[in-house]
This record gives C-alpha cells, structure tokens and sequence, in this order.
C-alpha cells in the first residue's frame, strides 16, 4: 500500500510485475468534522500496541502537554491489541512514574466500525511510528487516511508510508 512497499516487494520478486494497490477511506463513514481543538483535549492512538509504534511517545506527549497547559483537562486514549505483555506493562509504569494514571485510558481492542466514533470524540490523533530494529517497512496506516477524511489534526513521525500521504505544515506536524 506504499511505494516503499512496493520497491521492496520488487526487490525480492525481480521477475515479477508487482502492482501497488493503495488504501482507501469509506468517507461517507469518516465524515469531516470541524472545530476539533479545543480543551478538554483527549488525544487518540489507535493500532498495535508494539515498540515500533511509538505509544510511549504518546504518554511521554501527553506528560508535556500537561506540564505545558496545568489547568487543562487532556487526556490520552489508547485503542489497540498488545503484542507484548511486557511492552504493555512498560507503558503502564512509564504513566505510572508520570503521574498519568487518571488520564490515560486504555480502551483495548475495538472493532473497525467503533473507528468513526472514536475519531469524531477525540481532538488529535497520535501515530509516532519508529524506524523498526528489523529494517521492515511501515506501509501507509489507514488510521492515518480516517483521521485526515475525519478532520482531526494528526502528529506522525515521518516514516515510510506516511510521507506518501503526509504532507509537513499542508496537511499534517
């Protein structure tokens, strides 16, 4: 779903064709929502659970938002499937030692169609994917597209995929 991808797969398949088939948005699902930023700020991460993802990014985010505005209310919502129980138990000590127990909700797993809702009720979405250790590629997140088609503001990192959509200061941070 990414010209990265792509390149890749063609790499390791040289004397096949290989066709790029991107994602798409149901946008009558993820309709634009407008007036998005505004305080109580419930920022949102929605995807595994893993290293590579980035969610300690998203708790260590939150903890400056809150050290930068006291007297707001934010909050920090993690949907998603945990990979790696000693992962998931990082990231609860990590809030732990922040302090951040009372504002950051684990939502666990949700279902595709619970995904519009969760979008309209947040403010920002959060995806700080990292470079993988196994020099895999990360391909273009359809929570990514979801949130642009919703209207939320979204901080990525700017990795793989996520450049091919992800244009910095036009259409993203």
């Amino acid at each position: 779903n990414s010209e990265e991808l792509k390149t890749k797969v063609s790499k390791l398949f040289p004397s096949s064709e290989v066709h790029l088939i991107r994602n798409f948005v149901d946008t009558e699902r993820f309709s634009f929502n407008q007036n998005k930023f505004k305080f109580p700020l419930k920022l949102v991460y929605v995807g595994r659970i893993v290293e590579h993802k980035g969610v300690h990014i998203c708790i260590k985010t939150l903890y400056l938002l809150k050290k930068r505005f006291p007297n707001k209310q934010i909050e920090l919502y993690i949907y998603g499937s945990i990979h790696k129980k000693e992962y998931f138990e990082y990231l609860k000590k990590l809030a732990n030692s922040l302090l951040l127990n009372d504002s950051v909700i684990w939502g666990g797993i949700i279902r595709h169609s619970d995904v519009p809702d969760v979008l309209k009720n947040g403010n920002i979405l959060l995806f700080p994917s990292l470079p993988r250790k196994n020099k895999t590629i990360e391909g273009c997140p359809n929570i990514i597209l979801e949130a642009m088609s919703s209207g939320i503001p979204i901080v990525a990192t700017y990795q793989d995929g996520h450049k091919e959509i992800l244009k910095d200061n036009e259409n993203c941070l």
